[in-house]
């Protein structure tokens, strides 16, 4: 994308999947029925997602591997743990 388009439309890009990407979660966990647990989770994550835009912008290329792969890999936990957490206070009858 940013060699196409450049660099600043494809950090713009990415902010806006990142925010679908956070709906689609939320909107996810609604239809499962999960809890405030789940959906505070996910507002974590989002946190994290910004600070991968914010290394960035602040810093170019240079952090690129900590901001899309480190980064990432603790979204993909994150989003796992919040999931496997609503569930398990659930089957306690929280």
């Amino acid at each position: 994308m940013p060699a196409i388009f450049g660099q600043k439309a494809g950090l713009t890009l990415t902010q806006i999947l990142h925010g679908i990407a956070v709906l689609a979660w939320l909107a996810a966990g609604w239809l499962a029925g999960l809890s405030w647990i789940y959906t505070l989770g996910i507002l974590i994550v989002a946190i994290f997602l910004i600070r991968e835009n914010w290394l960035i912008r602040s810093f170019g290329l240079v952090r690129l591997n900590e901001a899309f792969f480190t980064v990432n890999i603790v979204v993909s936990f994150s989003v796992l743990a919040a999931t496997i957490v609503d569930y398990s206070f659930r089957s306690l009858g929280a």
